[in-house]
C-alpha cells in the first residue's frame, strides 16, 4: 500500500508505470527483508534449538513461541515458492514440500531448457547461434505472405451476424465485465512481460481497481491501447520427450495481466453469439461440442470405405496436412472475413 500511494505521488502516469515502480519496490523488500528462504530456515531452527536447551523461565517460553511462529511462517512461504514454481504438478505429484516434490520441480525446469536443435539440413545449431535461428524461423514463419485470392473464398461466405448481435457487441463495456475477466483468469498462470501474476490485482483490487477498471474501459470503448500493454513474452513448450526440431516445440505467447483483462472481456462478448455464426461442423473452440466427434466420424467414414465393395463407382479418402495452421491465418484475411460476415467495424478493428 505504502509504494502504490508512494507511486501516485510521483504521478506515475497509467498502471504499466505504476506497477514497474511496485515491482522495483518488491525486488527491494525481497533482497533485503526476506533474503534467502533456506538460509533464514535454518537459522531460526538454530536459534529455536538453543532456546529450547536453556534454563526454564518465562523468558525462555516467550522467546521459543516466538522462534515457532517465525519458522511456521517462513515454512509456508518455502512452500508457496515451491508451489509457485512447480505450477500445477503440485496437485498431481504430492501435497507436501518432500523432498521429491523439489527434485521433481527442479527437474522440470531443466527438461524445458533447450540446449540444442536441428535445423531442416540436420546440422546442429548450439550455443550463440541458437538464439537467432529460432528467432529467424519464427520471423519466416510468421511473415505476412498476402494472397490476392480472397475475393473467391469470401463469396463462398454468408454474412449471418444480425443488427441485434451487433448491438450486444459493440454496447459500452462496464466495471461489472471487467471484473468478472479478471476472475476467469488463473491467479498463478506465468507472468508476461510486466512480470505481474493476476492474484495481485485481485488480492489488492480495493485499491487498485478503480484505476485498473478506468483504463481498461478507456481501451474498450475505444480508446488508444497504452503502451507496453501489448508487449508479449513467447515461451516454447515441448511436444515430445526429448525435441530436436523446432516444430516439436509449441509456442505458448505470455501475456501481460492488463491485456489479458481486454482480450478476455472481448472473448466472453463473443461467446454469446458463437453458436449462431459457426458452422454445427465445427466441433471444436465451442461450449458443448467435442473435437473427439471429429474423430469418431472420421472412423466410421473410413470404415465404410473400407467395406465397401460393390458398385462401380469407388470412393476415395484425401488426408490434408493442416500442421500449423493457425499460424497461416493473415490478419487481411481475418479483417476481410469478419466485416463480410456482418461484423460491425468498430467491433473489427
Amino acid at each position: 500500500m505504502e509504494s502504490w500511494g508512494k507511486a501516485i505521488e510521483e504521478a506515475c502516469r497509467g498502471m504499466m508505470e505504476i506497477q514497474r515502480k511496485i515491482l522495483g519496490e518488491l525486488w527491494e523488500w525481497d533482497r533485503n527483508i526476506l533474503g534467502e528462504l533456506e538460509e533464514r530456515i535454518k537459522k531460526i531452527r538454530g536459534d529455536l534449538e538453543r532456546c529450547r536447551r536453556m534454563n526454564i523461565s518465562q523468558e525462555s517460553v516467550n522467546r521459543e513461541h516466538i522462534l515457532c511462529f517465525k519458522l511456521e511462517r517462513l515454512l509456508d512461504q518455502h512452500n508457496i515458492y515451491w508451489k509457485q514454481r512447480a505450477h500445477n504438478a503440485w496437485l498431481t505429484k504430492g501435497d507436501r514440500n518432500t523432498a521429491f516434490f523439489q527434485a521433481f520441480a527442479s527437474k522440470r525446469r531443466i527438461k524445458n531448457w533447450i540446449r540444442k536443435l536441428k535445423d531442416d539440413n540436420g546440422s546442429v545449431v548450439e550455443g550463440d547461434q541458437l538464439k537467432s535461428f529460432i528467432a529467424n524461423q519464427y520471423q519466416q514463419l510468421f511473415t505476412s505472405s498476402t494472397s490476392t485470392h480472397f475475393e473467391e473464398v469470401l463469396s463462398c461466405v454468408d454474412p449471418r451476424v444480425t443488427r441485434e448481435m451487433n448491438e450486444a457487441l459493440i454496447k459500452p463495456f462496464s466495471g461489472e465485465e471487467v471484473w468478472n475477466a479478471l476472475q476467469s483468469i488463473g491467479d498463478l498462470k506465468a507472468p508476461g512481460a510486466d512480470g505481474m501474476p493476476s492474484i495481485f490485482i485481485k488480492k489488492f483490487w480495493f485499491l487498485i481497481g478503480d484505476q485498473v477498471k478506468t483504463e481498461i474501459l478507456d481501451v474498450l470503448n475505444g480508446g488508444p491501447m497504452p503502451v507496453g500493454w501489448n508487449d508479449t513474452t513467447i515461451v516454447l513448450i515441448p511436444k515430445i520427450s526429448s525435441p530436436q526440431l523446432l516444430k516439436d516445440f509449441r509456442p505458448i505467447s505470455l501475456c501481460n495481466v492488463l491485456y489479458k483483462i481486454v482480450s478476455k472481456v472481448l472473448a466472453n462478448r463473443l461467446k454469446s453469439i458463437l453458436p449462431d455464426i459457426i458452422s454445427p461442423t465445427q466441433s471444436a473452440f465451442v461450449p458443448g461440442r467435442l473435437i473427439t466427434d471429429n474423430v469418431i466420424l472420421s472412423y466410421e467414414l473410413t470404415h465404410y470405405l473400407n467395406a465397401k465393395r460393390k458398385d462401380k463407382e469407388g470412393l476415395a479418402a484425401i488426408k490434408l496436412d493442416m500442421s500449423k495452421a493457425y499460424d497461416r491465418v493473415e490478419w487481411l484475411f481475418l479483417e476481410k472475413i469478419l466485416i463480410r460476415m456482418g461484423f460491425n467495424t468498430r467491433w473489427v478493428l
